[in-house]
This record gives structure tokens, C-alpha cells and sequence, in this order.
């Protein structure tokens, strides 16, 4: 577990026993906490608190009063989660999950989609659904659920599935990189499991004597216009993970602004982010594009949150003849300031599943 360096580890609530298996672990994790702290005597120290009975004290090792759980706990090197096995566990036994693994059993593939499940619940139920997976109507999420129409129901869950995806978009390099993050794809408008599947195909089809897109635009080739018009603002382009500067920042690539609407974007960042306006710089390519990724660092959004938007529309509308902005330019403020912003509550300190629904 040193060797992988796991942060994370989840037990399927298949029985009761599942609540000693994790306290096994935690005291597992507990003690390797303890020779990371101290590294000579850790060893000796872990064998006493495996010992002690009372291992959630604060003082966990009474013959030790100056060892303290906080301390102890900032070593401790995996976090141990109870998980609902219940989605996995059905999805192991589908043709989708046979093809995707044919050398695991039905056990591996549950503890591999459990795990996948705890890391981001939206990407693996996404995953986990399709033709040759799991059908939505098959989700275990209500006892009553099967008393509504089917067909109402399952419109219901795949807009709100639609919905989840389109807050947090869909990295494209990633879903070319990774087969089960890929199928996100499935749930962004105007693609569904056909199109997403032959436009990650096509893609990689091509990857072997071109280079990937690493555009929306460059996405025209592989959709048809109207596919690409609705699709195409829940994609997103990240650039390579540099440490520091500006252009750390997602750019327009990275945030929920249609492409149709960048010049617009690009014209306010850059003219909020003049700093003297008695001289007016170029409107370059180069210019614009960096007044982007300035205005989504902190300094940038402060500025950009002091834009009087209604009066800059008149003036946008007026002058440069656009046509009337005046309800998209602060969307693309917010969007500037959080790009795909995931609101998503994390797990909390007891996980998926808590000792009240265990």
C-alpha cells in the first residue's frame, strides 16, 4: 500500500462484519501513521496501540501521554470509507463490464467500479450506464421508484444525469486517455451513447497520423454542425498542468462560454483589464488571449467584478453593432471567475455510507 501510494480505500457494505473490517484497517493505517512519525521506535509504538482497547482516545497510547491522535492522524497514509457496493455490484455482471475486463471476476470488477465510485460518483454512475451496462431503471435509488411510468422516469433520471455532466463539463484529453471517464460523453447534449462512442473512435482513429484536438473548433470535423453547436460548450480543452503563471488558469477552452460567444468574452477581459485607458493597446490575437487568462486570476476577477455589464452592453451594442449582451455578458462573468464550477458536497468524514444508513 506504501509502494502505490493509496489515499483511499473502500469496504463494500455487503454485511454487518464490514464495520470490523474497517476498524481493522483504520488501526492498520493508524499504526503505519505511527513508524512514519517515528520512525525508530514506530514499529514498537504500532504493536502497543494494536494492543490498546480504547484506540479512538485522543491520547491513543496510554503509556505515551505525549503522543497525540492529531499528530499521529497527519501520517496516517489511506483513509478508510464504508461504500455502497450495491451499483457496482450489478454492473460487474453486465456484457459491458465483461468486454471492459474479461480477465477479472465479478469480485474484482466490483471492488474496481466500488473504488471508481468513491473518487467521483457522477463519472462512475455515467460509466456504469449504457446500452451493453446498466439502464437507469435499473438503479436502485427508491423502493417506490418502480410504481412510476417507465418512460417518464427514465426521461427524468437521463435529464438529470444530462444535467450533473453539463455543470461540470467533460475534460476531452482525459476522455480520450481514460475509456470509463469517456463514456461522460454519453450524457452531453446533442451526443448520447452512439455519437459519443464513434466521436471518441474517430478521434483516435486519427490520433495515429495526427495530433488530437486540442480545441472545440477543431471538434467541427468529427460533428455535424448542429451536433457541434449544442455539444461543444460542455467540452472542455485544459491546458498542460504548469506550475505557476497566468495561463494556469483553464482559458475560454476550459469554461462553460460557447465559442460563438469568445469574441465577446475576449473584447470585455480586454478592455476591463486596460490598465491606463487614456492609451489604447492593439487588439492582437495574442493580446486578447492573454487579457482572458488575465482577468481569471484573482486580481482579474476583483476587476472584473467592478464592470458596470448593463452600460458596457450598451456600449458594446452601440459602438461595435453586437447584438444585445446584456444576459449573456454576466453568465460569462461568473463563468470567468469559476469555470465549471463543481458545487458537489464532499463525502464528510464518514464516506458514502454512515454509521445511521448502515
Amino acid at each position: 500500500m506504501q509502494e502505490t501510494r493509496c489515499e483511499a480505500v473502500a469496504i463494500g457494505t455487503c454485511d454487518l462484519l464490514c464495520r470490523k473490517f474497517k476498524d481493522e484497517m483504520e488501526t492498520l493505517a493508524f499504526g503505519m501513521g505511527l513508524m512514519a512519525a517515528y520512525p525508530e521506535q514506530g514499529r514498537e509504538y504500532a504493536q502497543a496501540y494494536y494492543r490498546v482497547s480504547s484506540r479512538m482516545d485522543e491520547n491513543p497510547l496510554p503509556e505515551m501521554p505525549s503522543i497525540s491522535r492529531a499528530e499521529i492522524e497527519a501520517h496516517v497514509p489511506f483513509k478508510v470509507y464504508l461504500a455502497d457496493e450495491t451499483v457496482p455490484r450489478l454492473w460487474a455482471v453486465t456484457t459491458a463490464a465483461s468486454v471492459e475486463h474479461p480477465e477479472a471476476s465479478a469480485a474484482q470488477r466490483t471492488a474496481l467500479s466500488s473504488a471508481r465510485l468513491l473518487q467521483d460518483p457522477l463519472v462512475e454512475s455515467a460509466h456504469c450506464i449504457g446500452p451493453t451496462g446498466l439502464s437507469l431503471l435499473r438503479l436502485p435509488l427508491h423502493p417506490l421508484m418502480r410504481t412510476l411510468p417507465e418512460e417518464e422516469l427514465e426521461r427524468a433520471l437521463e435529464a438529470e444525469m444530462v444535467l450533473g455532466v453539463c455543470r461540470i463539463g467533460v475534460d476531452f484529453g482525459r476522455a480520450l486517455a481514460h475509456e470509463h471517464y469517456g463514456k461522460m460523453l454519453q450524457f452531453v447534449p446533442g451526443l448520447g451513447p452512439r455519437k459519443a462512442a464513434r466521436l471518441l473512435r474517430d478521434v483516435i482513429a486519427q490520433s495515429a497520423t495526427k495530433s488530437a484536438p486540442e480545441t472545440r473548433e477543431q471538434l467541427r470535423g468529427f460533428l455535424g454542425p448542429s451536433v457541434w453547436c449544442n455539444a461543444v460548450g460542455f467540452i472542455k480543452f485544459l491546458p498542460p498542468d504548469v506550475p505557476g503563471g497566468l495561463k494556469h488558469a483553464p482559458g475560454l477552452e476550459g469554461c462553460r462560454v460557447h465559442p460563438e460567444s469568445y469574441r465577446f468574452a475576449r473584447k470585455m477581459c480586454f478592455d476591463a483589464m486596460q490598465e491606463d485607458e487614456d492609451e489604447e493597446a492593439a487588439e492582437t490575437e495574442e493580446a486578447l488571449e492573454e487579457a482572458v487568462f488575465a482577468a481569471m486570476s484573482d486580481k482579474g476577477t476583483c476587476t472584473m467584478s467592478q464592470l458596470d455589464l448593463e452600460e458596457y452592453a450598451d456600449h458594446l451594442q452601440r459602438e461595435e453593432g453586437t447584438r444585445a449582451l446584456h444576459a449573456t455578458l454576466p453568465d460569462i462573468r461568473t463563468e470567468l471567475a469559476h469555470p465549471f464550477e463543481d458545487r458537489r458536497s464532499g463525502w464528510g468524514s464518514q464516506g458514502p455510507v454512515g454509521h445511521k444508513r448502515l
